[in-house]
């Protein structure tokens, strides 16, 4: 198969909240399905660039049944890319999994450095009627991921993203009912986990929920050696990492029954800081004290905390650049488990957390040995 440099796109970690709708968990990505009243109560989905996720043994067995790509923006017209597309989707539908589809700058793209251009309305109308007469299988379209984040050319440009929602409600009207809020089928709310009254508001629209996922993270200005570490990177480090998962709880809490649950996610620099991981060693391990006193206070409400090691995702491109391979390939020849982890590793720890009911006020480490050497 033709190794698809897609995957090591560079697109940061955001300042929303991941996984947080009513009655849904989607691990380690960006969107979230609301399940149909025939479904069961828990979803989870995996988000993932390379094809070859669906034939892994860790893919299989755990069942997912959804998953997201970033595709340029133009993939349509761009025949490599088409083909590593046909190659994901191929590999979708061999396990039965429905694919979301979330539009990206193009290959070659550096954002938020340049080059990073925005398509014009006429460009994207013409790359997605494209992708359309191509791909008419595919049901579920995100026109631009994560259209609010500071590192894509959309931050500054809002109106440029509502007319390529327009333009992908315009020539798929078979897709309302999937992106219409009160379908029951998919709710996405992009959202500043670190601005109370945007986490109070979609909480509060949210309706009951059964447990509640919060992966939000941002790796921009997180790392800095101290006398160079600016106290408002610092303080940002701290409003996603520990004071948004404080929010998530604050307002989610009333959602939840009894029987719910809220899981955040810290991470092995708690445990294992390098050099210029001051803040967010320190986040890291403020928000496992945290879910313990939540724990206590929201009772019988359960809180707990995944505890990811080193990971395989985009993150890496932002924190390690051109030298993410090297970087992984060395931590994997440290670690007992003799490799680093995948989102596939991460997302049967959180269904793990969710379904066993005596949990709760505990760390669950996915790390493969890290801690240990």
């Amino acid at each position: 198969m033709t190794l698809n440099p897609m995957t090591t796109l560079r697109r940061t970690m955001s300042r929303f909240i991941a996984c947080l709708v009513a009655a849904a968990v989607l691990a380690g990505c960006g969107f979230a399905a609301a399940p149909q009243k025939s479904e069961a109560a828990v979803l989870v989905g995996i988000g993932e660039q390379n094809a070859s996720m669906f034939s892994n043994p860790l893919f299989t067995q755990i069942g997912f049944k959804r998953a997201r790509y970033f595709p340029s923006w133009n993939v349509a017209q761009k025949p490599e890319e088409a083909t590593w597309l046909d190659q994901w989707l191929a590999g979708a539908q061999s396990q039965g999994v429905e694919p979301l589809i979330s539009f990206f700058a193009a290959l070659g793209s550096s954002c938020p450095s340049k080059p990073c251009t925005l398509p014009t309305v006429r460009q994207y109308t013409k790359a997605f009627k494209a992708f359309h007469k191509r791909w008419p299988q595919v049901k579920v379209i995100s026109p631009w991921n994560e259209a609010n984040h500071r590192s894509q050319p959309t931050f500054k440009n809002p109106k440029r993203a509502a007319q390529y929602y327009n333009v992908v409600r315009k020539y798929c009207r078979h897709l309302e009912g999937a992106l219409r809020p009160d379908s029951g089928r998919l709710r996405t709310s992009p959202v500043d986990i670190g601005r109370e009254e945007q986490v109070r508001a979609l909480l509060a629209g949210t309706g009951p929920l059964d447990h509640v996922v919060v992966t939000a993270a941002d790796a921009a200005g997180a790392y800095a050696p101290l006398p160079d570490f600016d106290l408002e990177a610092a303080r940002a480090v701290l409003g996603t990492k520990l004071l948004g998962p404080w929010l998530v709880a604050k307002h989610a809490a009333g959602q939840l029954p009894p029987t719910g649950s809220i899981t955040f996610t810290s991470g092995i620099a708690a445990y294992r800081p390098a050099a210029g991981s001051s803040m967010i060693a320190s986040a890291n391990g403020a928000l496992e004290a945290l879910a313990r006193a939540l724990a206590v206070e929201l009772a019988p409400i359960r809180v707990n905390v995944v505890s990811p090691g080193w990971v395989d995702t985009p993150i890496w491109d932002t924190l390690a650049g051109d030298a993410k391979p090297e970087r992984l390939a060395a931590m994997a020849a440290r670690l007992p488990a003799g490799r680093v982890g995948t989102p596939a590793d991460l997302a049967a720890a959180y269904a793990a957390v969710l379904d066993n009911g005596f949990v709760t006020g505990t760390v669950v480490h996915v790390d493969g040995g890290h801690r240990l050497v």
